[in-house]
């Protein structure tokens, strides 16, 4: 089928995918590697690969992250995406006005004998499920006439309504926290329409914590047991209208994602240019340190508030933004040795520079050459021992969880004219429907790349994809998607778009 023109009101949800041939070949669970640590070579260039579509500055920033290119990377027998489907229950106005909830069920998968190709060939895919999945049912909704059943299957589990988020953490988030201390990166990031509970799952609301305040209570309780050095490291951003933003400032000053040769993906601050003595310096996107859970708190909440947010048919806090909120492992050894490094770096740029306009005869006394290489030297020597002291801290077989990370990602919910105020007119609302819903469709087509199997996946087309690319293709990471969705019969078809775009993803 010719794919759709896109408009500002494209529906990034709406997907035709084909159905899931069952197969005889067992299901081999996927399994994880240790994440690739720092590994920095000796003779690796100065600059990052530079990318137009990501940031137009000439000068790209060092990569302090680098992987290492000896460890393989997982055989994936399993795509590495654990996917969950949360149902929310009715909420305010819905219940004012009387909203029906859409009639479900929920079953878990039974293992069924394998047809063969031939006998499935031109047929929709009846399989009751991968075994440990559950399937989800929507009851007389589907169909011309709206009395048809749909089943969407393979689900890692299913959040009803009546579960809290304590009980979505310990469904959906505890079991993943071992990852990170045995080095794997994980990515949990929430999916749905406006209005679907994303926030809520994420960040919570008042006095109820959400998914992150949980992970933060358990994994301050974790380090601490460990009774050593380790600290954890927190970084939060949003991507608001192909602007990155970082929330840890006052004036949440402008980021960049930088792509390093090997093609690992960062945020990275504004590029600086010091006038007196001519160094570039990207700087580092705002980090804290911390060992408490209020710590935490403090920083995130005031982070929270300066998110962009907007109003929507069912609250006026309707996320305007992706966020990205991330947990890093460190230690004072890796912290010191990180920060040191690109100022090192833009000092030997400089140093280097005036060596060879010494040398050419073009500037200076060529008698000064000899101090001036013994200068280059020395910042080439510590350069060299502070990517060592990285790619050890980095590599410690004793302390595997340095350097590891668990990324909490609350996507912008898909818009349309009628789940915004159109009353007002507002341009800038609809710029920032415009945005979301690309960027969100772009999300769509990596996907669906990767469940095709295709050799070149467009995870350029979009900052959110270039940021994802990494847990979306399991390089030494695994991913959860959260899929929220909303019960009212009023959002049957974002439902069920929503539900569509989890079960390609659950079934690739």
């Amino acid at each position: 089928m010719a794919e759709q023109s896109i408009t500002q009101d494209a529906d990034p949800q709406a997907i035709e995918s084909a159905p899931i041939e069952e197969t005889s070949q067992a299901t081999t669970r996927l399994k994880v590697n240790k994440r690739p640590k720092d590994d920095v070579s000796d003779d690796e260039s100065e600059a990052e690969q530079k990318t137009e579509a990501v940031n137009h500055d000439n000068h790209t920033a060092n990569d302090d992250d680098a992987k290492s290119s000896t460890m393989p990377a997982p055989q994936q027998q399993q795509y590495p995406i654990s996917v969950f489907v949360r149902i929310r229950p009715l909420v305010g106005d819905e219940k004012e006005n009387g909203h029906e909830s859409v009639e479900y069920s929920v079953s878990n998968a039974t293992q069924k004998k394998s047809k063969s190709k031939a006998q499935t060939k031109g047929k929709n895919n009846k399989s009751n499920g991968k075994p440990n999945t559950q399937n989800l049912t929507l009851v007389k909704c589907a169909g011309r006439s709206g009395t048809e059943d749909k089943k969407y299957i393979n689900f890692k589990s299913i959040v009803l309504p009546t579960h809290n988020n304590e009980y979505t953490f310990a469904q959906v988030i505890l079991p993943s926290i071992d990852n990170l201390f045995v080095g794997c990166d994980t990515c949990a990031f929430a999916y749905g329409h406006t209005g679907s509970g994303k926030t809520h799952t994420i960040f919570g609301y008042d006095a109820e914590h959400g998914m992150y305040g949980l992970f933060a209570q358990e994994l301050v309780r974790r380090v601490q047991a460990l009774q050593n050095d380790t600290l954890i490291e927190i970084r939060f951003t949003e991507l608001y209208q192909d602007t990155v933003r970082d929330l840890l400032t006052k004036d949440k000053v402008e980021c960049f994602l930088r792509e390093d040769d090997k093609g690992n993906v960062h945020v990275r601050g504004p590029t600086v240019k010091y006038e007196k003595d001519g160094r570039v310096l990207v700087k580092m996107v705002t980090a804290v340190h911390v060992t408490e859970t209020e710590e935490i708190y403090k920083h995130i909440t005031e982070g929270v508030q300066s998110r962009n947010v907007g109003k929507s048919t069912l609250h006026d806090k309707s996320s305007r933004s992706h966020a990205f909120l991330e947990f890093e492992l460190v230690n004072r050894e890796l912290v010191d040795a990180r920060a040191e490094l690109p100022e090192q770096e833009s000092i030997l740029d400089v140093q280097k520079r005036k060596y060879d306009l010494v040398k050419k005869g073009v500037a200076g006394n060529k008698s000064k050459l000899p101090e001036l290489e013994a200068k280059v030297k020395k910042l080439k020597a510590r350069i060299k021992d502070l990517k060592q002291i990285i790619k050890k801290v980095t590599n410690d077989e004793h302390k595997p969880y340095i350097g590891s990370s668990f990324v909490f990602v609350d996507l912008a919910g898909n818009e349309f004219g009628k789940d915004v105020n159109m009353l007002s007119n507002d341009k800038q609302q609809e710029e920032e429907r415009r945005k979301i819903n690309l960027s969100l469709l772009a999300l769509k087509e990596c996907i669906r790349g990767l469940h095709n199997k295709k050799i070149r996946v467009p995870y350029r087309d979009s900052k959110l994809t270039m940021y994802l690319r990494k847990y979306l293709k399991g390089q030494g990471s695994k991913a959860i998607m959260i899929s929220n969705i909303g019960p009212s019969k009023h959002l049957t078809k974002a439902t069920i778009n929503t539900l569509k775009y989890a079960t390609l993803i659950a079934n690739a």
